[in-house]
Parts: structure tokens; C-alpha cells; sequence
């Protein structure tokens, strides 16, 4: 059996439990729920996702999800980088760079850089993994991303 990752695990439900999922990338998958959904529907999901756990986890995917968080660092304030001056800058060539807009991935729809943060090559790295899996990117428009202007 193939191991763990959010594709597997969305393979997984759908073969043997009948549950679709919403949204799966390698690292991330999402269920959608409703209040029309029964108590068996339920169970049955939580049921799926625990066998999925146990029967597909590896440490090679626990590690690639691991090394996805990075430390972040600030030099301005968001509210002076988003307002500020800025200009269009290369996505793969902004590291070291102060961020003056937002990187939002879906999933899972969470920022993973603010303005005035500064642009590290992990994040970089991360966001270029996530586009390599199909994933939305807000922030970045045809490669280019806007960063505080520097004279």
C-alpha cells in the first residue's frame, strides 16, 4: 500500500469508506461537513481517518510536513509595509526582502507571510512546494510579489 500523504489518504476514504473529500494536496487535505450530514456519516469519516493514520502514516511525509514551519522575522510594522512605497520583485529572487503584501496558500487559507515580514528562502522553498502540488496561491501574480521599496 502507498503511504501517507493527503492524496493517499483522500484515495484511502474514497475506495474504501465512499467519502470524497473536498480539497487534498500532499500535506493537507480538508473535509467538508454539514448539518444534513447523519451521525453514521460521521463515525464513518472518523472511523476512515483513523485507519488512514494507521495504516498510511511514514516518517518520510511526517517529515516533509515538519519541514514546512520556519521562523519568521519582522522589520516593519504590517500596517507601514502594506501602505508603504513598494515595488514589483521576482518571487524567486526576494529573499531578504521586506514582504508589503499577504502570501495566503489554499489550503489552508492561512497566511504564511505578512507585510513586513522578511522573505526567507524556506518560505520560498515552501511556497514553490505548494505550487508544485496544484495548491492556490494569493499574493503572488505571475511570479511577482510586492515588497517595501528600498531607495
Amino acid at each position: 500500500m502507498k503511504k501517507g500523504n493527503g492524496i493517499n489518504v483522500s484515495d484511502f476514504l474514497l475506495n474504501k469508506y465512499g467519502i470524497m473529500l473536498e480539497y487534498v494536496s500532499k500535506g493537507h487535505f480538508i473535509a467538508m461537513t454539514s448539518p444534513a450530514d447523519t451521525k453514521e456519516g460521521f463515525e464513518r469519516l472518523e472511523k476512515g481517518i483513523f485507519e488512514a493514520d494507521e495504516k498510511l502514516y511514514n516518517e518520510k511525509d511526517a517529515e516533509f510536513i515538519k519541514s514546512n514551519f520556519y521562523l519568521r522575522k519582522y522589520k516593519l510594522n504590517m500596517r507601514d509595509a502594506f501602505f508603504g512605497k513598494s515595488e514589483k520583485v521576482n518571487f524567486k529572487e526576494s529573499a531578504g526582502k521586506v514582504s508589503a503584501d499577504f502570501i495566503i496558500p489554499y489550503p489552508p487559507g492561512i497566511p504564511v507571510l505578512t507585510p513586513g515580514e522578511v522573505i526567507s528562502k524556506e518560505l520560498i522553498q515552501y511556497v514553490n512546494n505548494l505550487k508544485s502540488q496544484n495548491a492556490e496561491i494569493i499574493g503572488i501574480n505571475k511570479g511577482v510579489i510586492n515588497c517595501v521599496y528600498n531607495e
